[in-house]
Order: C-alpha cells, then structure tokens, then sequence
C-alpha cells in the first residue's frame, strides 16, 4: 500500500469519528496533552497526543488526532482517569481497563505501550481510580487503598521505598472515599473527612509543614501524614506539586508549590501547610492540574487561578492570576478537568468547552491553534 492509499484511509477514519462525535458527554479527564470523555451513551472518545498509544484507538503511527475519537470499550463507566500519557477507564463492575505508555508497568506486566484497551488485573475489584505519571493507586470495594509503580520518595504508603509491580496495601485502617496521585507524593480522603498525604514534601505538598527555620523539606515521608485542616474535608485534590481540600462548609485550603500562583492565596510563596483561599461563595467541585487549578461555584460560575502561559486559564490572556479569576462559559459548568497545559469543562446543558495549549490536538477543535478562551467541542 503507498504512501497516498494511507493518506486517504486515515482521512476517512478520522472523517468517520467526527462523523459521528458526540454533542453531549458526561465524563471527563485529562492527561498531560490528550483527552477523554464519555459521551451519554457511555462511548468513551479520546482526543490528542498518541504518542504512546494513549488515546486507545489501536493506531501505533499516528502521533496526534485532533478531533474525538472513538475508544473500542464497551459498558457502563464509573470514572476515567488520565496522567502523562496513559490512560484508564473504571466500570460500574469495578474492572479497570488501561492503555498507552506503559514503561512504568503501571498498565501491567508486558509491553511498553498498548495502543487499544486492556484489562488491569486486579486482585479485587476497585471502587476509585487514581493515575499518576510514575504511579497509581486505587480504593477497593472494601473501602482500602492499594498503590503500585515508583515509591522512592516512599509515595505509595507501603512504610518503605521498595517499587512495586502490582498494587500493594497503604498502611492505614481508616475506610477511605477517595485518592489522589500527584508527583512523587499522594493524598487521601478518609470516611470521616480527614486528609492524610505522603511521599515527597519538598515544596511542602503534604500540607504537614517544614522542618524548623526551613523553607524546603528534602526529607521523604514513608508513611500517611495528617493534614491540619481544622474541619472535615469533603474532598481532596492534587496537582503537580501541591493540593487543595474542599472543607464541609464549602470553603478551600491550598498548600504546597506556588511558584505559579496555584495555591491561589495572591502571592507566589510556597506554603507547606494548608492556606485558605477567598471566593465570593461557596466552592462546589474543585480541579487541580500541573500548575493550575479551578473551582466550580455554587452558582455554576468558573473561576481557574495559576500559570496561564498557554491560555490555560481561560480568561482571553495569558497573564499568570494568582487569585480565582473568572472564566466566561456563557452557562454554568458541571464538571471541570485540568491537563498540564489545558483545560476542559461540562456545561449545564452537557456540552463540552476545552481551551488552552493545543499543539497536539488535545483541545479536539480540528486544528493545533491555542485557545485563551472556552471553545465548544463538536
């Protein structure tokens, strides 16, 4: 077959999938440059870098594709969860399938890469899923927290700094209802409300504070600490190389690296424990990327805060907000995601905005163009 049979072939394919994209979805996540949601009708469609393999479309030469396309997985989804260039999608079963970069073997045992789904097998079914670049942990059907991959800041809560290849137990009794991977550092959420987070706290991502007259903490924390949040939290969230907790009264703390404005607290100081953060009203869902962040409010109003050098905030500019800035949607959003240099949100009438860093597609527009404002998808 030449070069031009190729050509045509894969203009068709992609003709095909935007044939048939959706213009409703109910999920979304993000990686580092790629995409994925679930439209209505539970089809996942992945946009974006493919590098490794990561939007699960079974094509292994085609770097990037820049509008939705179809993944071949069938069934009900609970969650999808994306890191670097990899991605996962949980079933309301509690089965886990996976595809793309795979040199951490944090996909399983075998190749480098999968460019189609693959089961993970898992020794129990899982309940939560969350994917990292070097690491993963989930949350069984039983309410314990497993973690496999790289551990050398001890991030997998294992009490030692030994790797693991398949998931291993986090040492901790309390039930959990969530777990979040960041970069060489993890946090959860307890039954009761209370954050624990462990692994690297250099730039005091732990939110457990610095070692005395210190601004850094080169120490690494084998084992869960607790965050002081002085009330219960009803989420935890993290990003790069810091985390936020939405509080029960709605209201939010931030810690760690804040070279970028991503705690949101008006200055670039990092802050090794939690920090509160001011909205006009109540937080409702929170979002954390690499070195941004964004809250849905009460009323459905937008508002991101941090590094906007790719226009990932937003807000028509690529001015870096050190405060929440609002982002104009023309309706409320429902769900929110953050990639490292882009951003995706769910509108009220289940439509879908993406802006930001747009060099591999992963803004799904039909074109590489960066986007400083919200574009719909379709």
């Amino acid at each position: 077959m030449n070069f031009f049979s190729i050509f045509i072939l894969f203009f068709l394919f992609i003709s095909n999938a935007h044939a048939q994209t959706p213009n409703y979805w109910k999920k979304i996540s993000l990686g580092s440059s790629h995409t994925c949601a679930v439209s209505e009708s539970d089809a996942i469609y992945c946009w974006g870098n493919n590098y490794s393999g990561q939007l699960g479309v079974g094509l292994s030469n085609i770097h990037s594709i820049i509008r939705p396309t179809a993944v071949n997985l069938s069934g009900e989804k609970k969650q999808i969860s994306l890191a670097a260039n990899h991605s996962c999608s949980l079933s309301t079963l509690g089965e886990t399938t996976c595809w793309g970069n795979n040199s951490r073997y944090l996909l399983g045992q075998g190749l480098y890469r999968f460019i189609a789904p693959r089961a993970l097998s898992l020794q129990y079914s899982a309940k939560f899923l969350s994917m990292g670049s070097n690491h993963a942990c989930l949350i069984q059907s039983d309410n314990t927290a497993q973690c496999w991959g790289d551990n050398f800041f001890g991030q997998l809560g294992t009490g030692r700094t030994r790797p693991e290849l398949f998931p291993t137990a986090v040492i901790e009794q309390s039930p959990l209802t969530s777990i979040q991977v960041g970069d060489n550092f993890t946090c959860f959420q307890t039954e009761l409300g209370q954050v624990k987070c462990w692994g690297n706290n250099y730039f005091g991502q732990l939110g457990i504070g610095f070692p005395t007259n210190q601004t850094k903490d080169n120490q690494s924390y084998l084992m869960p600490q607790t965050v002081q949040l002085t009330r219960p939290a009803s989420s935890v969230n993290v990003g790069h190389q810091f985390a936020c907790s939405l509080l029960d009264n709605h209201q939010v703390k931030c810690w760690g690296n804040n070279q970028s404005g991503q705690l949101g607290i008006g200055h670039r100081r990092n802050k090794a424990r939690p920090t509160s953060l001011t909205f006009d009203e109540n937080v409702q869902t929170l979002a954390l990327g690499k070195q941004h962040a964004c809250a849905i409010l009460q009323s459905g109003t937008l508002q991101c805060w941090g590094s906007n050098q790719h226009g990932q905030l937003g807000i028509g500019n690529y001015q870096t907000q050190t405060t929440p800035t609002t982002v104009t949607l023309g309706q409320s959003a429902k769900h929110i995601s953050l990639g490292d240099r882009h951003t995706c949100a769910i509108l009220e009438d289940d439509t879908l905005k993406c802006w930001g860093d747009n060099i591999k597609g992963q803004l799904g527009l039909g074109n590489r163009e960066p986007k400083t404002t919200p574009q719909t998808v379709i």
